[in-house]
């Protein structure tokens, strides 16, 4: 008689398996699709350049320091890859030298009047992003910050960088005279660009102190890491309103004082007049409202 053999029942593996680690995916976005930075805040390696290499080129550390930033921080790494999109100087933090290009020559250090205007637009201009954002609204009102927010995320922008980027666009249009104040609010015009708004020179320690060394991989100097972290720091710098205010005193003729406030104030500076605040000896206003404004204009007919 045949013997049937039954089979024993499996048994389970006592064996753990690991969990599997969930890695955020980061993306690495290059600044010469959107630069980290404000073209005036980029320029000023250009200036070091010219001011300080001959108009020619220099090492990396070097240029940093002739700007009075640290070679190994994260903020020197922003500028130099901001330098580079606007296309004012070849070569990143890790080449051997920073070279000034003919772009930057023209911005800083014009041989003709008005050569730097137009070098500011074709600057801005440079980074892709910015481009067709610009070219997208090259003669309507600038979209209010939502709906800017949303075509920048959809040119390919991430999401975590709109604000700051919004900031950067109104910074570079005004000091380009591509955007123009409106009685109905702020226009964008590439076709004929107004006279661009007198800006202050911005400061650079914001930008050293933005993050620790190695908080940007060493490769990409030239490019923002983007991740699905908390929101990265604005890098544009936030400037002081010390900068904005301008201090006017004036005598019996008061007819050009209107001219002058009018003048100010479409460049964004706010007036502050002697006479419409109180009735003092002129040393004394100087005195209190040099802590407080940055130039002053003093209208006397002898």
């Amino acid at each position: 008689m045949a013997q049937i053999k039954t089979a024993k029942p499996a048994q389970k593996s006592t064996r753990k398996t690991a969990p599997q680690k969930v890695e955020d995916k980061r993306v690495y976005f290059k600044q010469t699709d959107f630069p980290q930075t404000t073209l005036q805040q980029a320029q000023k390696i250009a200036s070091a350049l010219v001011d300080n290499f001959a108009s020619d080129s220099g090492s990396p550390p070097d240029v940093a320091l002739a700007i009075g930033i640290s070679p190994t921080s994260s903020g020197w790494q922003s500028l130099a890859g901001a330098s580079i999109a606007y296309g004012l100087t070849d070569g990143g933090i890790n080449a051997n030298v920073m070279k000034l290009t003919t772009l930057g020559r023209r911005l800083v250090a014009p041989e003709a009047e008005g050569e730097d205007i137009v070098a500011r637009r074709e600057a801005i201009l440079k980074p892709r992003i910015l481009r067709e954002f610009f070219e997208k609204y090259r003669r309507a009102k600038l979209p209010n910050e939502t709906i800017a927010a949303n075509v920048l995320k959809s040119l390919g922008l991430p999401a975590d960088r709109a604000e700051t980027a919004l900031g950067i666009i109104k910074v570079n249009g005004g000091y380009a005279g591509i955007i123009r104040e409106t009685p109905t609010g702020p226009f964008i015009n590439l076709d004929s660009p107004g006279v661009p708004s007198p800006v202050a020179t911005p400061d650079l320690s914001d930008l050293s102190n933005t993050s620790q060394p190695g908080d940007t991989p060493a490769g990409l100097a030239d490019g923002i890491e983007a991740t699905s972290g908390p929101k990265a720091p604005a890098v544009a710098a936030a400037f002081d309103a010390k900068t904005n205010r301008v201090f006017i005193s004036h005598g019996k003729q008061r007819a050009i004082v209107a001219q002058i406030k009018e003048l100010l104030t479409f460049g964004s500076f706010e007036p502050v007049i002697s006479v419409e605040r109180e009735s003092r000896l002129l040393y004394q206003f100087l005195r209190k409202f040099s802590k407080t404004c940055v130039l002053a204009a003093l209208v006397y007919y002898t």
